[in-house]
C-alpha cells in the first residue's frame, strides 16, 4: 500500500493541532512501513510550497505559533531516508502549479499571500517563491531517485478554478 499524504493546512487556513501535524503522520506511517508481515506500507509524504516559504523564516502556516515550524525539506528527507517513505506527494489543486507560478494569469488567495507578508506580496512574487521551493524539492528527488506523485486531474480543488492547476500540461 502507498498512502498519499496530503499538506493542506496553509490553502485551507487549517490550523495544526500538537499530534496531529504531518510530522506525527510521518512517524506513524514509519511505524507501520517496519511492521512485520506480507502486507508493505510505504507511502509518499506530502509537500506543500507555502509551507517551505514560511519554514525559511521560522514561521507555521495560519500564523500558529503555539508548535514549533516544520522544516518541509527536511521532513521530506527524513520521511524517506529514516521512515520508509517511497516519494513525494504533490497537490496542486490547493492552488499553485507543478511550475510556473510567476505566469502573470496566476492568482493566489489573499489569506496565503498574507500568511507569506503581512505586508503584502504580488501574485508573481508569491509565484517565484513557490518556483523556488519546487525546484529544491525536484533537485532532491532526482539526486535521491524519490517520485513524485502529483495530482493531475481538475478535482477537489482548494479555491475557484485551482483544480486547473493540477493539469499535466
Amino acid at each position: 500500500m502507498t498512502p498519499a499524504l496530503v499538506d493542506y493546512n496553509a490553502w485551507l487556513k487549517h490550523p495544526e493541532r500538537k499530534n496531529r501535524r504531518l510530522t506525527d503522520q510521518v512517524a506513524v506511517m514509519g511505524e507501520l512501513a517496519r511492521q512485520p508481515g506480507t502486507t508493505r506500507v510505504h507511502g509518499f509524504v506530502g509537500f506543500d510550497p507555502i509551507r517551505a516559504i514560511l519554514a525559511e523564516v521560522g514561521r507555521n502556516p495560519v500564523g500558529v505559533v503555539s508548535v514549533p515550524p516544520i522544516d518541509p525539506h527536511k521532513l521530506i528527507r527524513d520521511a524517506i531516508t529514516r521512515h520508509g517513505f517511497l516519494g513525494v506527494k504533490l497537490y496542486p489543486p490547493m492552488g499553485f502549479r507543478a511550475l510556473h507560478n510567476d505566469d502573470p494569469v496566476m492568482v493566489f488567495p489573499q489569506h496565503v499571500r498574507d500568511d507569506v507578508n503581512s505586508d503584502g506580496i504580488g501574485d508573481s512574487d508569491l509565484g517565484k517563491l513557490i518556483d523556488a521551493q519546487l525546484s529544491k524539492l525536484y533537485k532532491f528527488c532526482a539526486k535521491n531517485g524519490a517520485p513524485i506523485l502529483a495530482h493531475g486531474y481538475n478535482s477537489n480543488q482548494a479555491g475557484q478554478c485551482f483544480g486547473w492547476r493540477a493539469s499535466p500540461q
